[in-house]
């Protein structure tokens, strides 16, 4: 063949899927060494060519069990984003001061403090989530408001 004739086959079906040849050449090779599950996996779309290609470098069991704790943490996340969701502050004019708010908790009589359950979750901001009814408690407490002025 002259050098004219030569095809790049990688970089032509690349092309046509419309991915990288990088891409190509992973599927490859999970093709050859991915578990089943995980083949069934990338072809739903759930996990993605990068995150297969690391988890085909461990045996059959390791791949599985990859997997398994990859859905097992989604399902967590997506149930406390969920939850989380539930509990997002109707449109309120103003927030609480975070001051004010830490005093009035001190303040608070040890066994009220008790009863006030704390969570915590794993998100991308910097928040604290406190009930209506709380709030409300706090403000009676110190007969005064919370909220910024």
């Amino acid at each position: 063949m002259t050098e004219a004739q030569k095809i790049d086959v990688r970089f032509e079906i690349a092309k046509a899927a419309g991915v990288s040849v990088g891409n190509v050449s992973a599927v490859k090779q999970l093709l050859r060494s991915a578990h089943p599950e995980l083949l069934q996996a990338l072809r739903s779309g759930e996990v993605r060519i990068h995150r297969a290609v690391r988890w085909a470098k461990e045996a059959g069991v390791g791949q599985r069990e990859a997997l398994e704790k990859y859905r097992s943490e989604r399902g967590l996340n997506r149930t406390i984003r969920a939850l989380i969701s539930r509990h997002k502050p109707t449109r309120n004019p103003s927030s609480p001061n975070l001051h004010r708010l830490g005093a009035a908790l001190s303040a608070l009589p040890a066994d009220k403090l008790a009863s006030i359950k704390v969570s915590v979750g794993k998100t991308s901001e910097r928040l604290i989530i406190i009930s209506q009814q709380l709030l409300q408690e706090l403000e009676l407490q110190g007969e005064q408001s919370l909220h910024e002025n």
